[in-house]
């Protein structure tokens, strides 16, 4: 068992990416981010309303509101 965590540890890559090593991050301005989640089984619900629900096959639709970023901007994010 040992010498398999010790292999792994070997093969193991960091593809981790940071945002500002790509673009200029800007923290001044804000905006809202959330999430609108279809699944199967359930009525349309919002993300943030339901943190604990298991989510399985669904369907995620992120919005963006209340922007007060001076034009032109772009939003760009992970997950």
């Amino acid at each position: 068992m040992a010498n398999s965590i010790t292999q792994e540890s070997y093969s193991w890559r960091n593809t981790e990416e940071f945002i500002e090593d790509k673009y200029p991050v800007d923290i001044r301005y804000n905006f809202n981010l959330d999430c609108k989640v279809t699944q199967n089984g359930f009525r349309p619900f919002l993300l943030k309303n339901y943190a604990n629900r298991s989510l399985v096959n669904a369907r995620l639709h992120f919005v963006a509101t209340d922007i007060n970023i001076p034009e032109p901007y772009k939003l760009k994010w992970k997950f």
